[in-house]
């Protein structure tokens, strides 16, 4: 039969299904109970690894209620800066800006391009020494004595090689990296040729620069994909997804046209959104696709593309503070949706859980994100723990072949996995938490949902300090306890004759809620007056023992 019950356990209020299954044998009824926990949902704003807002440079510019809302902070680097002389480099510039994010408790993203021209009078060449080896140059359209790189140059791409692999033996595998943009190829690293002018060198070489950056074996390179131009079979964006599994970048996010061509992207890479101009700008409707801004830009973009980041405000920081004050419903909506966004719905594990039990945890997961959980090289798993009344965890378990990767979009996984625990002295709880990396000891993925712990352990159930693991009715004891679950009494018989009794009954705080003795075969209990709940029942006599759990309904 089935029956439902809503209690309270402890500080933590739960609905459950109890399931009971009824065996008949004899003189007794044996009980096998299944608990259902569905976990309360909840809005609340969650920062999670992999996703979330990214505010722009300059950093020291954004306000901390700013910060308090980004995942990540980023920035772009022209490569003259960096790339001083054969072999030499200049890492300062990167470290800084990394050690600010770090210093805010963010992560940090960064791209390096080759060339950067914003109009005639404000531009970056390449490096003038890598101009003295030979390199083949030209002149920009837009910025006369900006000398930009043939493309298809030997000397060219041999440095720009050298930086690569520099780049990548200081910061591939960095765990405060959310990701590096490929940005040595076009104008702002964008991948065309705007105000640049000068010959597309074609896929062959396109394609040689994405491999450059395959060395990058611990940390997501994003491919900018402006416009969708790589968009097509052996173009460099197909390329960097289908054979290195890289995210995409859409570098003017707020066109729908742009943005609907990141859907093509990796299921198992972040993609990355840019506004075309600044939110100033778009609110001009002063940007070069002269769309004025709405909030459906956002909605739009993050549901259309799932994306897993997307830019809090533009350049130099200040934009972040008026994008909060004026935009931060907008920002509260989407912070959860960009990305993934778990919910436990609800999880069954047996009855009679006890401290130190072996069973079988089944659970359904829900992402309400726009994307899969996108962490290089995942091993993201799911532990159990046991935590004690204070919530100080005295033991975990990995719960094997279950990877949050695995919960896509807009759909509700079933997970299910065998799991026990040795006693534990004081373990009382079990709490369930999710994990982007299997190495780390403290859950680094928040749930949609209540009765989260400071370190995102997330309560399941309360649990008797049980020694003796699964309670069960022993045949072989001379004492039986029936029926179970119970009404309102329950018997206890002593089958070899009357003898002193001691009965004791303790709620699943541990709190001993009724005690009797007496001399007696059998013996009627009145429970009526107990909360409905799990219970322990201890009965000892002069001959015999037993401990059992039992349900009153």
């Amino acid at each position: 039969m089935e029956k439902n019950i809503e209690f309270l356990i402890g500080q933590f209020s739960f609905r459950k299904t109890i399931i009971l299954v009824v065996l008949t044998s004899c003189l007794c009824l044996v009980c096998k109970a299944q608990i259902t926990v569905v976990p309360v949902s909840n809005d609340n704003y969650l920062i999670n690894p992999g996703k979330g807002w990214v505010i722009y440079s300059n950093f020291s510019n954004a306000d901390s209620s700013a910060w308090a809302k980004a995942s990540v902070g980023y920035t772009r680097f022209d490569w003259k800066d960096i790339h001083i002389a054969e072999n030499t480099y200049n890492w300062s510039i990167i470290d800084n800006a990394l050690n600010d994010c770090i210093n805010r408790g963010k992560l940090f993203a960064f791209g390096v391009m080759s060339c950067n021209v914003n109009s005639s009078s404000n531009y970056a060449s390449m490096p003038q020494w890598v101009i003295d080896a030979g390199a083949q140059y030209y002149l920009a359209s837009g910025a006369p004595d900006c000398k930009i790189p043939v493309w298809n140059d030997s000397i060219f791409i041999d440095k720009i090689q050298q930086f690569v692999n520099a780049l990548s033996l200081r910061y591939n595998g960095n765990k405060n990296i959310a990701f590096i943009d490929n940005r040595i190829y076009g104008n702002w690293g964008e991948w065309h040729l705007y105000l640049i002018g000068g010959s597309d060198p074609g896929d062959l070489i396109k394609n040689s620069f994405v491999d450059m950056f395959s060395i990058f074996d611990k940390t997501f390179i994003i491919q900018p994909n402006s416009g969708g131009e790589g968009s097509y079979e052996g173009g460099f964006a197909y390329y960097a997804r289908d054979t290195y599994n890289m995210g995409w970048r859409e570098d003017s996010s707020d066109d729908e046209e742009r943005w609907t061509v990141c859907s093509l992207s990796s299921e198992y890479a972040p993609n990355v959104a840019e506004w075309s101009t600044s939110y100033a700008n778009l609110e001009a409707g002063a940007g070069w696709t002269g769309e004025f801004w709405s909030d459906q830009m956002v909605s739009e973009a993050v549901l259309g593309s799932h994306y897993s980041y997307q830019n809090f405000g533009q350049w130099n920081g200040t934009e972040a503070n008026t994008f909060l004050a004026e935009k931060e419903y907008l920002i509260d909506e989407w912070q959860n949706k960009m990305g993934y966004w778990f919910k436990i719905t609800s999880a069954t594990f047996p009855g009679d859980l006890a401290n130190g039990t072996y069973g079988i945890l089944t659970f359904s997961v829900k992402n309400d994100g726009v994307a899969r959980q996108c962490i290089k090289n995942s091993t993201g798993c799911v532990k159990l723990a046991l935590l004690d009344n204070d919530y100080n965890v005295l033991q975990t378990i990995r719960l094997p072949a279950i990877n949050p990767i695995n919960w896509a979009p807009f759909q509700t996984t079933n997970e299910n996995a065998d799991f026990s625990f040795p006693f534990t002295s004081g373990a009382t709880k079990l709490g369930l938490g999710v994990f982007s990396d299997s190495t780390l000891t403290i859950p680094d993925t928040k749930l949609g949902i209540n009765n989260g712990t400071p370190d995102n352990w997330y309560i399941l159930t309360d649990m008797v300090d049980d020694p003796e693991g699964i309670a069960k009715e022993d045949m072989n004891s001379s004492i039986l306890v029936y029926p179970n679950p119970v009404t309102d009494i329950i018997i206890i018989d002593l089958k070899h004759g009357k003898e002193l009794i001691e009965i004791k009954i303790y709620d699943i705080n541990g709190r001993n809620v009724y005690l009797h003795s007496g001399i007696s075969k059998k013996m009627s209990l009145n429970v009526s007056g107990l909360p409905s709940g799990l219970y322990i029942l201890e009965a000892n006599s002069s001959s015999n023992a037993l401990k059992i759990r039992f349900i009153k309904m």
